[in-house]
Protein backbone atom coordinates (compact mmCIF):
# COMPACT_ATOMS: atom_id res chain seq x y z
CA UNK A 1 0.00 0.00 0.00
CA UNK A 2 1.33 3.26 -1.36
CA UNK A 3 1.57 5.74 1.36
CA UNK A 4 0.40 8.95 0.07
CA UNK A 5 1.22 12.76 1.36
CA UNK A 6 0.92 16.62 0.04
CA UNK A 7 4.03 18.19 -0.98
CA UNK A 8 5.36 20.82 1.16
CA UNK A 9 8.62 22.85 0.98
CA UNK A 10 11.00 20.06 2.67
CA UNK A 11 10.21 17.73 0.06
CA UNK A 12 12.19 19.85 -2.45
CA UNK A 13 15.51 18.11 -2.61
CA UNK A 14 13.04 14.75 -3.03
CA UNK A 15 11.29 16.21 -5.90
CA UNK A 16 14.54 17.34 -7.54
CA UNK A 17 16.48 13.69 -7.09
CA UNK A 18 14.00 12.66 -9.51
CA UNK A 19 13.05 15.20 -11.73
CA UNK A 20 16.69 16.93 -12.03
CA UNK A 21 17.52 15.79 -16.09
CA UNK A 22 18.81 18.16 -18.78
CA UNK A 23 16.48 16.52 -21.16
CA UNK A 24 13.24 17.89 -19.90
CA UNK A 25 11.56 20.91 -21.53
CA UNK A 26 8.04 21.03 -20.08
CA UNK A 27 7.32 23.26 -16.94
CA UNK A 28 5.50 20.39 -15.19
CA UNK A 29 8.65 19.02 -14.25
CA UNK A 30 10.35 21.74 -11.74
CA UNK A 31 9.15 21.25 -8.30
CA UNK A 32 8.20 25.08 -7.76
CA UNK A 33 5.31 23.94 -10.19
CA UNK A 34 4.16 21.38 -8.79
CA UNK A 35 4.59 23.40 -5.03
CA UNK A 36 2.43 26.42 -6.06
CA UNK A 37 -0.10 24.67 -7.92
CA UNK A 38 -0.44 21.36 -5.67
CA UNK A 39 -3.90 22.56 -3.92
CA UNK A 40 -5.31 23.65 -7.15
CA UNK A 41 -4.15 20.12 -8.75
CA UNK A 42 -4.98 18.16 -5.68
CA UNK A 43 -1.38 16.49 -6.26
CA UNK A 44 0.19 13.66 -3.60
CA UNK A 45 2.84 11.93 -3.89
CA UNK A 46 4.62 8.75 -2.77
CA UNK A 47 7.77 7.23 -3.56
CA UNK A 48 7.68 3.57 -4.87
CA UNK A 49 10.45 0.92 -6.00
CA UNK A 50 13.11 3.87 -6.76
CA UNK A 51 10.06 5.97 -8.34
CA UNK A 52 8.25 9.24 -8.06
CA UNK A 53 4.62 8.84 -7.79
CA UNK A 54 2.22 11.28 -8.24
CA UNK A 55 -1.42 11.48 -8.66
CA UNK A 56 -3.57 14.38 -9.63
CA UNK A 57 -7.25 15.78 -9.92
CA UNK A 58 -8.69 18.54 -11.68
CA UNK A 59 -12.28 20.14 -12.05
CA UNK A 60 -13.02 18.72 -16.01
CA UNK A 61 -10.63 16.09 -15.96
CA UNK A 62 -10.51 14.15 -13.56
CA UNK A 63 -7.54 12.13 -11.93
CA UNK A 64 -4.64 11.16 -13.18
CA UNK A 65 -1.53 10.20 -12.38
CA UNK A 66 1.59 11.82 -13.85
CA UNK A 67 4.77 10.26 -15.60
CA UNK A 68 6.01 7.94 -12.61
CA UNK A 69 9.70 9.44 -12.52
CA UNK A 70 12.58 7.11 -12.75
CA UNK A 71 10.43 4.50 -14.64
CA UNK A 72 12.00 1.74 -16.81
CA UNK A 73 9.65 1.23 -20.11
CA UNK A 74 9.52 -2.37 -19.91
CA UNK A 75 7.94 -2.12 -16.49
CA UNK A 76 4.90 0.49 -17.98
CA UNK A 77 2.68 -2.66 -18.03
CA UNK A 78 2.94 -3.58 -14.45
CA UNK A 79 3.37 0.10 -13.13
CA UNK A 80 -0.29 0.88 -14.58
CA UNK A 81 -1.47 -2.62 -13.14
CA UNK A 82 0.11 -1.33 -9.96
CA UNK A 83 -1.30 2.22 -9.90
CA UNK A 84 -4.36 1.46 -10.42
CA UNK A 85 -4.86 -1.18 -7.93
CA UNK A 86 -3.73 1.42 -5.19
CA UNK A 87 -6.09 4.13 -6.66
CA UNK A 88 -7.89 3.77 -9.97
CA UNK A 89 -8.16 7.30 -12.00
CA UNK A 90 -10.40 8.69 -14.63
CA UNK A 91 -7.04 8.94 -16.61
CA UNK A 92 -4.14 6.43 -16.73
CA UNK A 93 -1.87 9.91 -17.19
CA UNK A 94 -1.82 13.35 -17.32
CA UNK A 95 -0.06 16.14 -18.82
CA UNK A 96 2.89 14.03 -19.47
CA UNK A 97 5.43 14.26 -22.71
CA UNK A 98 5.50 12.99 -25.90
CA UNK A 99 8.52 10.78 -24.91
CA UNK A 100 6.71 8.82 -22.09
CA UNK A 101 3.70 8.58 -23.69
CA UNK A 102 5.10 6.83 -26.67
CA UNK A 103 6.72 4.47 -24.17
CA UNK A 104 3.51 3.64 -23.12
CA UNK A 105 1.73 3.30 -26.75
CA UNK A 106 4.49 0.87 -27.69
CA UNK A 107 4.01 -1.24 -24.32
CA UNK A 108 0.43 -1.38 -24.11
CA UNK A 109 -0.16 -1.14 -27.76
CA UNK A 110 -4.29 -0.22 -28.90
CA UNK A 111 -5.11 -1.09 -25.12
CA UNK A 112 -4.75 2.74 -24.69
CA UNK A 113 -5.78 5.44 -26.64
CA UNK A 114 -3.19 9.07 -26.26
CA UNK A 115 -5.09 12.44 -26.23
CA UNK A 116 -3.95 15.97 -26.74
CA UNK A 117 -5.73 19.39 -26.22
CA UNK A 118 -4.47 22.59 -27.85
CA UNK A 119 -4.78 24.04 -25.02
CA UNK A 120 -2.53 22.19 -22.69
CA UNK A 121 0.37 22.31 -25.54
CA UNK A 122 3.34 25.11 -23.82
CA UNK A 123 5.27 27.51 -25.90
CA UNK A 124 9.19 27.49 -26.35
CA UNK A 125 10.64 30.45 -27.39
CA UNK A 126 14.71 31.18 -28.46
CA UNK A 127 15.80 33.55 -25.45
CA UNK A 128 18.09 35.34 -27.78
CA UNK A 129 14.96 36.44 -30.25
CA UNK A 130 12.81 37.55 -27.11
CA UNK A 131 15.85 39.43 -25.73
CA UNK A 132 17.11 41.08 -29.66
CA UNK A 133 13.45 41.67 -30.62
CA UNK A 134 15.14 41.85 -34.18
CA UNK A 135 13.22 41.92 -37.89
CA UNK A 136 9.63 42.02 -39.34
CA UNK A 137 8.65 39.23 -36.92
CA UNK A 138 9.20 41.18 -34.02
CA UNK A 139 8.13 44.39 -35.55
CA UNK A 140 5.22 45.34 -33.47
CA UNK A 141 6.84 44.14 -29.90
CA UNK A 142 9.66 46.07 -30.54
CA UNK A 143 7.45 49.36 -31.28
CA UNK A 144 5.46 49.09 -27.80
CA UNK A 145 9.29 48.24 -26.20
CA UNK A 146 10.08 51.30 -27.82
CA UNK A 147 7.25 53.31 -26.57
CA UNK A 148 7.44 52.30 -23.29
CA UNK A 149 11.00 52.98 -22.90
CA UNK A 150 10.26 56.64 -24.72
CA UNK A 151 6.96 57.83 -22.64
CA UNK A 152 7.74 56.24 -19.18
CA UNK A 153 10.11 57.09 -16.22
CA UNK A 154 10.72 53.53 -15.35
CA UNK A 155 13.09 51.34 -13.24
CA UNK A 156 13.12 47.21 -12.00
CA UNK A 157 13.79 45.79 -8.85
CA UNK A 158 14.04 42.33 -7.57
CA UNK A 159 11.07 41.60 -5.35
CA UNK A 160 13.75 40.93 -2.40
CA UNK A 161 12.38 43.69 0.32
CA UNK A 162 9.39 43.89 2.48
CA UNK A 163 8.33 46.51 0.88
CA UNK A 164 8.39 45.83 -3.12
CA UNK A 165 6.59 42.38 -2.36
CA UNK A 166 3.95 43.85 -0.63
CA UNK A 167 3.55 46.25 -3.73
CA UNK A 168 3.55 43.64 -5.89
CA UNK A 169 0.38 41.95 -3.63
CA UNK A 170 -1.20 44.83 -4.49
CA UNK A 171 -0.86 45.32 -7.58
CA UNK A 172 -1.99 41.75 -7.97
CA UNK A 173 -4.97 42.21 -6.05
CA UNK A 174 -5.82 45.12 -8.85
CA UNK A 175 -4.82 42.72 -11.45
CA UNK A 176 -7.64 40.19 -10.53
CA UNK A 177 -9.96 42.70 -9.38
CA UNK A 178 -10.44 44.20 -12.86
CA UNK A 179 -10.31 40.60 -14.23
CA UNK A 180 -13.20 39.29 -11.65
CA UNK A 181 -13.01 36.47 -9.70
CA UNK A 182 -15.50 34.44 -11.17
CA UNK A 183 -13.47 31.65 -12.73
CA UNK A 184 -11.97 28.88 -10.41
CA UNK A 185 -8.57 28.81 -12.38
CA UNK A 186 -8.46 32.84 -12.17
CA UNK A 187 -9.04 32.26 -8.02
CA UNK A 188 -6.28 29.60 -7.97
CA UNK A 189 -3.68 31.07 -9.83
CA UNK A 190 -3.89 34.38 -7.61
CA UNK A 191 -3.40 32.14 -4.34
CA UNK A 192 -0.57 30.13 -6.50
CA UNK A 193 1.20 33.69 -7.15
CA UNK A 194 0.47 35.05 -3.46
CA UNK A 195 2.22 31.68 -2.07
CA UNK A 196 5.31 31.92 -4.84
CA UNK A 197 6.18 35.62 -3.25
CA UNK A 198 6.32 34.56 -0.04
CA UNK A 199 8.69 31.89 -0.96
CA UNK A 200 10.80 33.15 -3.75
CA UNK A 201 13.67 32.40 -2.03
CA UNK A 202 12.88 29.04 -0.79
CA UNK A 203 11.93 27.96 -4.38
CA UNK A 204 14.67 29.95 -5.85
CA UNK A 205 12.95 31.41 -7.90
CA UNK A 206 13.98 34.91 -10.28
CA UNK A 207 12.06 37.88 -9.89
CA UNK A 208 11.30 41.31 -10.79
CA UNK A 209 9.09 44.01 -10.41
CA UNK A 210 8.64 47.04 -12.71
CA UNK A 211 7.96 50.65 -11.71
CA UNK A 212 6.62 53.40 -13.88
CA UNK A 213 7.05 57.07 -11.98
CA UNK A 214 7.38 55.12 -8.29
CA UNK A 215 4.94 52.85 -8.87
CA UNK A 216 4.88 49.07 -9.33
CA UNK A 217 2.77 48.44 -12.35
CA UNK A 218 3.97 44.74 -13.32
CA UNK A 219 6.26 41.85 -11.72
CA UNK A 220 7.61 38.64 -13.31
CA UNK A 221 8.99 35.32 -11.89
CA UNK A 222 11.04 32.98 -13.30
CA UNK A 223 13.47 29.75 -12.68
CA UNK A 224 16.39 28.01 -14.26
CA UNK A 225 14.99 24.47 -15.16
CA UNK A 226 17.76 23.19 -16.90
CA UNK A 227 21.27 24.58 -18.28
CA UNK A 228 19.63 25.19 -21.63
CA UNK A 229 15.61 26.02 -20.24
CA UNK A 230 14.37 29.15 -18.31
CA UNK A 231 10.37 28.81 -17.00
CA UNK A 232 8.26 31.64 -17.05
CA UNK A 233 6.02 30.76 -14.13
CA UNK A 234 4.58 34.38 -13.92
CA UNK A 235 4.12 37.89 -15.40
CA UNK A 236 1.46 40.26 -14.76
CA UNK A 237 1.79 43.85 -15.83
CA UNK A 238 -1.28 47.29 -15.87
CA UNK A 239 -2.14 46.77 -19.24
CA UNK A 240 -3.28 50.36 -19.93
CA UNK A 241 0.64 51.15 -19.02
CA UNK A 242 1.94 51.00 -23.70
CA UNK A 243 4.72 48.59 -23.44
CA UNK A 244 4.59 47.17 -19.87
CA UNK A 245 4.53 43.62 -21.17
CA UNK A 246 6.69 43.84 -23.94
CA UNK A 247 9.56 45.86 -21.59
CA UNK A 248 9.26 43.32 -18.99
CA UNK A 249 9.24 40.26 -20.72
CA UNK A 250 12.50 41.29 -22.82
CA UNK A 251 14.11 42.68 -19.67
CA UNK A 252 13.70 40.21 -17.53
CA UNK A 253 15.08 37.20 -19.85
CA UNK A 254 18.31 40.19 -20.53
CA UNK A 255 18.71 40.04 -17.01
CA UNK A 256 18.72 36.70 -15.46
CA UNK A 257 18.66 34.19 -18.54
CA UNK A 258 20.50 36.01 -21.17
CA UNK A 259 22.97 32.74 -21.13
CA UNK A 260 20.12 30.49 -21.78
CA UNK A 261 18.80 29.12 -25.44
CA UNK A 262 15.34 28.60 -24.25
CA UNK A 263 12.56 29.79 -22.17
CA UNK A 264 8.84 27.95 -21.30
CA UNK A 265 6.07 30.64 -21.18
CA UNK A 266 3.99 27.71 -20.55
CA UNK A 267 0.11 26.84 -21.83
CA UNK A 268 -2.16 29.56 -23.14
CA UNK A 269 -5.23 26.84 -21.45
CA UNK A 270 -7.49 27.77 -24.59
CA UNK A 271 -7.88 31.77 -24.26
CA UNK A 272 -8.23 33.14 -27.29
CA UNK A 273 -5.84 36.40 -25.87
CA UNK A 274 -3.64 34.63 -24.01
CA UNK A 275 -2.71 32.16 -27.34
CA UNK A 276 -2.31 35.22 -29.84
CA UNK A 277 -0.11 37.19 -27.35
CA UNK A 278 1.83 34.17 -26.91
CA UNK A 279 1.75 33.26 -30.79
CA UNK A 280 2.73 36.74 -31.80
CA UNK A 281 5.56 35.92 -29.87
CA UNK A 282 7.14 33.77 -32.59
CA UNK A 283 7.36 30.44 -30.56
CA UNK A 284 9.78 27.80 -31.78
CA UNK A 285 8.41 24.76 -30.36
CA UNK A 286 5.74 23.68 -29.35
CA UNK A 287 5.21 21.44 -26.55
CA UNK A 288 2.66 18.64 -27.00
CA UNK A 289 1.21 17.42 -23.47
CA UNK A 290 -0.71 14.10 -23.31
CA UNK A 291 -3.62 12.31 -21.66
CA UNK A 292 -3.80 8.14 -21.58
CA UNK A 293 -6.49 6.14 -21.08
CA UNK A 294 -7.67 2.74 -21.87
CA UNK A 295 -9.14 2.72 -25.29
CA UNK A 296 -12.98 3.38 -25.47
Amino acid sequence: MLTWKKPSLSDKALFESFLCFDERESYETSFATRYIWRNYTALEFAVHDHMLIMINHKKGRGSYYQMPCGYKKENIPQIIEYLQQQRPTDYLFGEVDEYFALDVKEQMGDRVELITDRADDEYIYSVEELIQLAGRRFHNKRNHWNAFQRLYSFETKSIDSQEVHDQCLALLREWFCNKGLCDEELQAEQAAISETLNNLKALRLESMALYVDNKVVGFTIGERLTPKMAIIHFEKADASIRGAYNYLNQHFLETHFSDMEFVNRQEDAGDPGLRKAKTDYNPIKMLKKYYIRWKQ
